[in-house]
């Protein structure tokens, strides 16, 4: 691993950081709701806890420019996923969070995906070059969109009372979109002269997809585990900015065996997250006696 490559993990690791300490912020907020949008504001701007983790995950954004500014976005990518084992490591060191043999299985797949798509990086090239501002909102707006549209239904949805709880899987896959349309933002900035970009859509894209993110993701880990929630966003959000970043930035598709491994490893990640339970197991009933249901103690 170069020192680009090192940066590029780096911001990754740092960024999960920041994210465990949202997740510990999660359980001292009051009940988050997509319906309620400057209620979720207020609570997370009001914890300090939030905001440490905001400014650990601003440096990690920092470093994910200068990794993007150093390699190219096909390369960048699977160092980016590689950085999941920081995730891992903290929920289950730190959160007490468990993984059962399918989520384990999700996560392999992401493992091979990464490993193709690595693969296939040698055999791309080209710095990308912004497109127009209207195709940038063709493709992007609907990744605004969406994701909210989502996330307020299903907050105005009444759960059963029997539901069973569910992963989290859907959130982390909304938030997913919203950021990896954040990162599409910040990859086109790292292409152009900073002294343009104000008058350019990219700040304000980043900054209204980065903050739909965040909220979305806020809330997701008040409810569920960690590691699912953040596994299924940082897929989704790398396979959408790997695959809608190629075509966004005309950036050169990899010759040979690499033509292939680059959309395979990309299904394989997404695979990953269709895989994931929707449901968390139901606990063992208990008898008195201090004994499930099938006798065994």
């Amino acid at each position: 691993m170069n020192w680009a490559e090192g940066v590029a993990f780096a911001s990754s690791g740092v960024y999960f950081t920041g994210i465990a300490f949202f997740k510990a912020a999660a359980d001292r907020m009051g009940t988050l709701h997509g319906t309620r949008p400057l209620r979720m504001i207020a609570e997370m701007l009001a914890s300090p806890v939030w905001a440490a983790g905001a400014v650990i995950m601003a440096v990690g954004l920092a470093l994910q420019i200068v990794a993007l500014s150093l390699l190219p976005l096909p390369a960048a990518q699977p160092v980016f996923m590689s950085a999941l084992v920081v995730l891992v490591a903290i929920g289950l060191g730190c959160f007490a969070e468990r993984l059962d043999g399918r989520e384990c299985g999700s996560l392999l797949l992401v493992a091979l995906g990464t490993v193709l798509v690595a693969a296939a990086a040698a055999g791309t090239g080209g710095d990308g070059v912004p497109p127009a501002t209207p195709f940038l909102l063709l493709m992007t707006l609907p990744c605004l969109a969406g994701p909210v549209a989502v996330f307020v239904l299903r907050d105005l949805r009444p759960a059963g009372a029997h539901a069973r709880p569910s992963t989290g899987v859907t959130l982390g896959v909304t938030a997913g979109v919203l950021i990896g349309t954040a990162e599409l933002a910040l990859t086109g900035m790292t292409r152009l002269d900073p002294s343009t970009l104000a008058a350019t859509p990219y700040p304000y894209l980043f900054l209204v997809a980065v903050g739909l993110g965040i909220g979305q993701l806020q809330a997701a880990l008040q409810r569920h585990r960690m590691v699912i929630v953040v596994f299924a966003a940082t897929a989704v959000a790398k396979t959408h900015l790997l695959l809608t970043g190629t075509i966004l930035y005309r950036l050169s598709w990899p010759d040979g065996p690499g033509a292939a491994l680059l959309p395979l490893g990309a299904v394989l990640i997404a695979m990953a997250v269709v895989t994931l339970p929707r449901h968390e197991r139901p606990e063992p009933a208990i008898s008195p006696a201090g004994q499930t249901r099938s006798g065994r103690p």
